[in-house]
């Protein structure tokens, strides 16, 4: 096999386990989205985006220009099951699978028995698994680089296969819009045009580079490179979560214990992601947007690694930005822990110290405790027991 990299994208993944579990769905539009009309959609199926549903669009836009779009809450925990499944059943057939998000994966067969097998052979034999497995559609893209075999998925989806080989991948690329290109943003896109690149054949043709790399910098020699067709980087099976995230979207709050119930939910379900995964982490940012876009928040370090999410740390940072005056304000929370690392791989680099895995009390707490105890009596209380006094 000469294009040993593949890359597997489920399609419209979340509403496809809605279908999957309920397939009464299937033949009507529908779409996964928050609890509230000013949330977005977050995945639609092709019954939808058919008749203009598109990912990240307001859900108030979609259901105005879809009336019988059925919206379903999104259930994350399902979705990251049945991504844990697939995953699982990738790794019994390669070794080399890279989880790039929920619902991607790259696979190399460098190795492997398969790697005599015919491209179109060894993708159909994967949608065919999968789809008797989980009764789960998806697209594979197949190529000699990560990046062209990513590309080769989103040119042939829904429910498609391509291989982009070194004869025939500037005849699908070169006339792609730079807005479809894998890792180009909006700012970027902008910056492009600016240089009136629109098209991957303007990259290729651009004469001079001086004023764009310094504009670009080291994300513009990368993106050259990638469209090219030259390798940068390598299926790695090792890859690991770096973040936890969770975000709602708030509607029609107006008392602080309602805010204080919703911090402890998201507190409680990333700490049940941490203790599922054994990480450890070293900081997290709670974000706030409120109604008028402005954005309230900031990132809280521990001093060391440690192996729970304190919840009176996130509370603590609510009440330093948000008082009463604001309660109604609120369209969005997010909070994000920050540079995971796995407890095994923490304690193996630490093995020449002494390790206590302990959280550390923050300045706040040790000035409360020692007051305490000096005056024999609990007349100061945490942060977190605010809400029930």
């Amino acid at each position: 096999m000469e294009n040993r990299i593949f890359h597997l994208d489920m399609d419209c993944y979340f509403a496809s386990v809605e279908i999957m579990l309920n397939p009464s769905l299937e033949n009507i539009p529908i779409c996964v989205g928050g609890r509230f009309m000013n949330g977005v959609v977050s995945s639609a199926n092709y019954v939808a985006r058919k008749q203009g549903v598109k990912s990240a669009m307001p859900l108030f836009e979609a259901k105005k220009i879809c009336p019988s779009l059925q919206i379903l809450s999104c259930n994350h925990d399902l979705y990251e099951e049945y991504s844990n499944k697939i995953h699982t059943l990738l790794l019994t057939i390669v070794k080399k699978v890279e989880k790039a998000s929920i619902d991607e994966w790259f696979i190399d067969v460098t190795d492997s028995e398969y790697e005599t097998w015919d491209e179109i052979e060894f993708a159909t034999y994967l949608k065919n698994l999968i789809y008797k497995k989980f009764k789960l559609k998806c697209s594979i893209g197949n190529s000699f680089t990560m990046f062209l075999a990513k590309t080769a998925t989103d040119l042939c989806k829904p429910d498609g296969y391509l291989t982009l080989n070194k004869n025939n991948f500037k005849k699908y690329l070169y006339n792609v819009p730079l807005s479809d290109i894998y890792g180009v943003g909006k700012t970027t896109l902008k910056t492009l045009n600016e240089f009136h690149i629109r098209t991957v054949e303007d990259i290729i043709n651009i004469k001079n580079e001086i004023f764009i790399k310094k504009k670009l910098g080291v994300f513009w020699s990368k993106l050259k490179y990638n469209v090219l067709g030259i390798e940068l980087s390598k299926v790695n099976p090792y890859v690991e979560r770096k973040n936890i995230g969770k975000s709602y979207t708030v509607k029609n709050f107006t008392e602080y214990d309602e805010y204080y119930k919703l911090l402890m939910k998201i507190c409680n379900d990333i700490n049940l992601s941490l203790q599922k995964h054994d990480y450890l982490i070293n900081s997290f940012t709670l974000r706030i947007k409120l109604v008028n876009k402005t954005y309230l928040g900031e990132t809280f370090n521990y001093y060391k690694y440690v192996n729970k999410f304190e919840f009176n740390d996130l509370i603590g940072i609510f009440d330093k930005y948000i008082d009463e005056s604001n309660y109604g304000n609120i369209k969005n929370i997010a909070v994000t822990v920050l540079n995971l690392i796995n407890k095994d791989k923490y304690i193996e680099q630490k093995s020449l110290f002494d390790i206590d895995l302990k959280r550390e009390e923050t300045p706040i707490e040790i000035i409360v405790s020692k007051v305490n105890k000096k005056l024999n009596k609990k007349i100061i209380y945490p942060i977190a027991e605010k809400a029930k006094s």
